[in-house]
């Protein structure tokens, strides 16, 4: 398993693993059998759940696409143009 070699690699004090029970009992299952390395780097195993605003978000490839290259609020940036745009549009027929 390489995350566990990148654990000896690095000597890990802290492991954070984020919402993969799974990975985390595995990771304690090796210090546990591993009992020179757990004492002679204090290593500790600290699970995050993923908050639940994340799971309700479950983004599609084409909308990740989106926000990796265009930001976020690239869509309320993109109406915001185009009010700006016809309130320049209504301006300059107003002033004709």
């Amino acid at each position: 398993m390489s995350i566990i070699n990148a654990i000896k690699e690095f000597k890990a004090n802290l492991i954070i693993v984020s919402d993969q029970k799974v990975l985390e009992m595995r990771i304690n299952s090796w210090l546990s059998e591993n009992k020179d390395f757990q004492s002679a780097n204090q290593t500790q195993v600290i699970h995050l759940n993923t908050p639940q605003e994340v799971n309700m978000h479950k983004a599609d490839p084409y909308t990740m696409y989106q926000e990796y290259f265009r930001g976020k609020n690239y869509d309320l940036i993109q109406k915001k143009d185009i009010l700006e745009k016809k309130i320049n549009d209504i301006k300059v027929s107003v002033d004709d």
